[in-house]
């Protein structure tokens, strides 16, 4: 237990670090956003062990709640945000014995599609018999 928590308290120090670096000139916004989307899967995939991440009705709230519990730091805020400066969107539901959680990213139009068009999007599955996966999807580049 004593390792979890070390390795879940590292893994948010990682996180933090490597999301405030500068990206090179020629790194996309669809690379920075699928980035951002990365980490966030890996964060979901540490709290989820611990806590019940159905409980959030939106990507904000979820945020809030793991900083008031110094879960993450507030320097992270950035992760709130694709690269085009827009907040996720937080959409949660229940298939066929999975919780299903997707954060969306509007791309760069700014128009949800639903995970079509130019948006990105990543799905993080929580199955009732404890597997966790998560994909990052985005069907078509503009």
């Amino acid at each position: 237990m004593e390792l979890t928590w070390i390795r879940f308290l590292l893994l948010i120090s990682l996180v933090s670090i490597g999301c405030n670096r500068e990206y090179d000139g020629d790194r996309s916004a669809y690379a920075d956003t699928h980035a951002k989307l990365r980490n966030i899967a890996e964060v979901l995939h540490e709290f989820e062990a611990r806590r019940n991440l159905k409980q959030y009705r939106s990507f904000e709230d979820a945020f809030d709640d793991w900083c008031k519990r110094s879960i993450i730091k507030a320097s992270t805020r950035h992760l709130r945000f694709d690269a085009w400066d827009r907040p996720f969107e937080w959409k949660v539901r229940a298939v066929e014995g999975k919780t299903i959680i997707r954060v969306n990213s509007k791309g760069p139009d700014g128009i949800s599609q639903m995970g079509e068009g130019d948006d990105i999007f990543m799905e993080f599955q929580i199955g009732d018999d404890g597997i966790i996966s998560y994909k990052i999807i985005h069907p078509k580049k503009k």
